[in-house]
C-alpha cells in the first residue's frame, strides 16, 4: 500500500524484473497515472521555485505539538478535510522536534514538495497516457483492491476510469480485481479506518 500512482508503476515494473515481489496490490483513491497540460504546470512550477527559495531562507519557528496539529487541521478543512485525530496521525511522521527544543515542533517536509510536477508524472497528453496505461496494465499480475472515497478527489472522468479498468481486466481477469466505494474525503482511511481495514483484511485474507 502507498501512493496509488507510484504503486501502480512500481507493481508493473516489478513484475518485469522480479515477478514474485508483489503478491497483492491495494490502492486508495487513485491508481492510474494522469495526463496534465504541460505549459501551465511548468509555469506554476517555475513561479513556485522562487517563492519556495525565499521561504526556505527564513528559519521556521517551532510550536507545541498540539498547536501544530490544530494549525494543520484548520488548513486541511479548505481542501481534502481530515479529522483532528487523522491530522495527529499524519503529523507523527510529518513533524519533528526542533533540536535543543524538545517541546517545540516543525513540519518535516521539504518546501520543494509544494512545487507541482515533481511527483514523477511523465506523461503530457491523454493519448500518450492511454498508451502507457495499456502497456503497463499488461505487466500487472497481482490481484488488485481499489478503494475510492465518495467525496474524494476526482482524477479522471468515468469513461477514462472504465477504460483503465478494462485494460486491467483484460490482463488480470475480472475475478482478480476488487473495487470498493466508501464514505468520506481523500483521507477517509484516517477518519474511518475500520471499514477500510475490514476490506483490506478480507482481500489479503488475514
Amino acid at each position: 500500500m502507498g501512493g496509488g500512482i507510484i504503486d501502480f508503476i512500481f507493481t508493473s515494473l516489478r513484475h518485469i524484473l522480479h515477478p514474485d515481489f508483489v503478491h497483492k496490490f491495494v490502492a486508495l483513491e487513485n491508481i492510474r497515472i494522469q495526463h496534465y497540460p504541460l505549459i501551465p504546470v511548468l509555469k506554476s512550477s517555475l513561479d513556485l521555485v522562487f517563492k519556495v527559495e525565499e521561504r526556505d531562507q527564513v528559519p521556521r519557528k517551532g510550536i507545541e505539538f498540539d498547536e501544530l496539529v490544530q494549525k494543520f487541521y484548520e488548513g486541511r478543512q479548505r481542501q481534502n478535510p481530515v479529522s483532528l485525530e487523522g491530522c495527529r496521525t499524519l503529523l507523527k511522521r510529518g513533524a519533528v522536534p526542533i533540536p535543543g527544543e524538545s517541546d517545540l515542533y516543525q513540519y518535516s517536509h521539504n518546501l520543494r514538495t509544494l512545487i507541482p510536477g515533481q511527483e514523477g508524472r511523465f506523461t503530457i497528453t491523454f493519448k500518450i497516457v492511454v498508451s502507457h496505461l495499456k502497456e503497463l496494465s499488461t505487466f500487472i499480475k497481482s490481484p488488485i483492491c481499489f478503494i475510492k472515497a465518495s467525496s474524494g478527489n476526482v482524477f479522471e472522468t468515468d469513461e477514462e476510469s472504465q477504460q483503465f479498468f478494462k485494460f486491467l481486466e483484460d490482463s488480470l481477469g475480472r475475478e482478480n480485481i476488487e473495487r470498493h466505494n466508501t464514505e468520506g474525503y481523500h483521507h477517509f482511511h484516517l477518519d474511518k479506518p475500520n471499514p477500510v481495514a475490514d476490506i483490506v483484511r478480507k482481500f489479503l485474507k488475514l
